[in-house]
Formats: structure tokens, C-alpha cells, sequence
């Protein structure tokens, strides 16, 4: 069981045991993973932190960069997904929010299979930062490309599976 993310010893709040189908464990403090929704609805749900909060469909590559990027913003404030939109001063389109440099770099060094695994799973666990993060990231990638450009960066080239539609472990079972 990994234990990077859990809490200290001398820290007073909680860990709990997040599985992936694979069987992957990872003890987490309840302040790393209180940037998900998901989560935090299943641990009141539950009230214990005893047995592990299984998370079927996402993979174990995918969680491990989750909880990475989830263990470096513990500590941010809470993220307002209804914030007034920030307009340009020559066009009335919104922008997006800033994308802070450790979290470009962190999205960025990612290959496209990868990424897109990670926005899947912040789709899954709601965890609203990262995804507006990685949504930056993703229409970068496919900007100024054409269709087939797009089409190639949106498929596995191994498998030939479109990465843009669920693969056969994204059973929904939380």
C-alpha cells in the first residue's frame, strides 16, 4: 500500500485506504482528498475509515497523478466553480482561469493517453480545479488542428480505441 499521501503520525485527522479495481491501495489524509467531492460524499456516507473506498473506474496511473496533484493543493482554498467570468478587455468572451506554472508543467509533461485519464477522473471524483486545469490543457492540445489531427490525439494508436468514449473497466460502481 502506498503511503505518500497519508497523514503524519502527529496529525489529527484521518487516513483512509483508497482501491482501484486493480487492487492498488493508497492510504490518503482526509485533507488530501477532500478536493473531491466523490470522496467526501462516500466517507459521510459511511462514517468509518476502516474499509477501503473502492473506485472501479478509473486506473491506477490515472489516481496515483489524481493524488499527486490532490496532495499539492491541500492546502489552496476552495475552489468556486461559480466565479464570476473574467472578461478580456478587448472581447467579451470569457477566459479561463489562470493556469499556475507547477500545474502547466504538471499537465503538461503528460502524454495525451494519460491526460486524458486524469480528466476522466476528475470527472468521476469531482474535483473541480483540476479539471478546469486539465480542460486548458486538452483545448491547447487540439487547437488550430484539424479534424483528423484531432482524431489521431484522441486515439490510442495501439489499441485504435477512441480515448474520448469510456473503456470496458468504467463500470460505475461507487
Amino acid at each position: 500500500m502506498n503511503t505518500e499521501f497519508a497523514a503524519k503520525t502527529n496529525d489529527s485527522l484521518p487516513n483512509y485506504i483508497i482501491e482501484t479495481d486493480c487492487g492498488q491501495q493508497w492510504q490518503v489524509a482526509l485533507k488530501v482528498i477532500n478536493q473531491s467531492l466523490t470522496i467526501m460524499q462516500e466517507i459521510r456516507n459511511r462514517g468509518s475509515e476502516e474499509s477501503p473506498i473502492l473506485i472501479s473506474e478509473i486506473r491506477a496511473e490515472a489516481m496515483e497523478k489524481v493524488l499527486e496533484w490532490c496532495h499539492r493543493h491541500k492546502d489552496d482554498a476552495p475552489f468556486v466553480a461559480n466565479r464570476p467570468c473574467i472578461k478580456h478587455h478587448r472581447h467579451s468572451k470569457a477566459r479561463p482561469i489562470p493556469l499556475p506554472k507547477w500545474d502547466k508543467t504538471f499537465l503538461g509533461d503528460m502524454n495525451t493517453i494519460l491526460l486524458l485519464q486524469v480528466l476522466d477522473a476528475t470527472t468521476t471524483l469531482k474535483i473541480p480545479k483540476l479539471m478546469e486545469y486539465t480542460c486548458q490543457i486538452v483545448g491547447k492540445l487540439a487547437m488550430k488542428k484539424t479534424a483528423d489531427d484531432i482524431r489521431k490525439l484522441f486515439t490510442d494508436g495501439e489499441e485504435g480505441r477512441d480515448l474520448t468514449q469510456p473503456g470496458p473497466s468504467h463500470s460505475r460502481r461507487m
